[in-house]
């Protein structure tokens, strides 16, 4: 079962050759990779440094607070809110709350505690004296502005916040 050298159809075979190809590609490609290394080392070295980010331009400066509502100022806006509801331009409503807002900002401005931020319960909870009026006004205002229906009428409201501002005049 062994096969002889005359078994075989020639003498000797020759090894059988391989492909040159693969040989000149691959060190086509170590030098591609060389000259790709070399270029960018040199361009990096003509250009110095590369290129500091532009500064960040300043921010724009903070917009300039709003004026201090001062009482007087604060009445005249009250006077003004009571004619455009006379005069129809304004619901009872809308009225409401803006009696709240001008009181409350002017309380904001005049004793420096956040008046105009606060709910009628964050008023209640902060438990400030001096906010012992307002927190009582806006509890008077509240179903007026958010209840189903009036429960003061807009005479009453303007009224009591003038009585409210008066205090800081």
């Amino acid at each position: 079962m062994w096969l002889t050298e005359g078994d075989l159809p020639g003498a000797v075979v020759d090894p059988v050759s391989y492909v040159q190809t693969w040989v000149y590609l691959a060190l086509a490609l170590v030098a591609l990779s060389l000259i790709c290394a070399v270029g960018w080392w040199l361009v990096r070295r003509w250009t110095g440094r590369p290129a500091e980010p532009a500064p960040e331009p300043a921010a724009p400066p903070p917009p300039p607070p709003p004026p201090k509502l001062d009482p007087s100022a604060a009445l005249r806006q009250i006077d003004q809110v009571f004619q455009s509801y006379r005069a129809g331009q304004l619901p009872a409503r809308q009225a409401h709350h803006q009696l709240s807002a001008i009181v409350r900002a002017c309380a904001t401005d005049q004793l420096q505690l956040p008046a105009k931020q606060l709910t009628l319960q964050g008023l209640e909870n902060l438990r400030a004296p001096q906010l012992g009026q307002v927190t009582l006004l806006v509890r008077f205002l509240y179903p007026a502005q958010f209840g189903l229906e009036p429960a003061a009428t807009v005479d009453q409201a303007v009224a009591r916040a003038r009585a409210v501002v008066m205090e800081w005049n």
